[in-house]
């Protein structure tokens, strides 16, 4: 799919960025996360396979997601 449509706890956790899903949510309620600099307050996220995602976490920890070549 090109386009990634679900839970930002799943992705969150999947990518170790939580320790675990209730830590995820616990993140996303005190506003620590951020999608392209913008506050997640949900748990429905879109990720885009074509474009690069950064996600953040606090202040120290990110994730950058970029388009595999091929």
């Amino acid at each position: 799919p090109s386009e990634y449509h679900g839970g930002t706890v799943d992705i969150l956790h999947a990518l170790h960025l939580a320790k675990s899903r209730s830590d995820a949510r616990r993140l996303i309620s005190q506003g620590a996360v951020e999608f392209n600099n913008q506050r997640v307050m949900g748990d429905t996220c879109t990720v885009r396979d074509n474009e690069e995602t950064t996600i953040k976490v606090g202040k120290l920890r990110f994730v950058k997601l970029v388009k595999a070549d091929g």
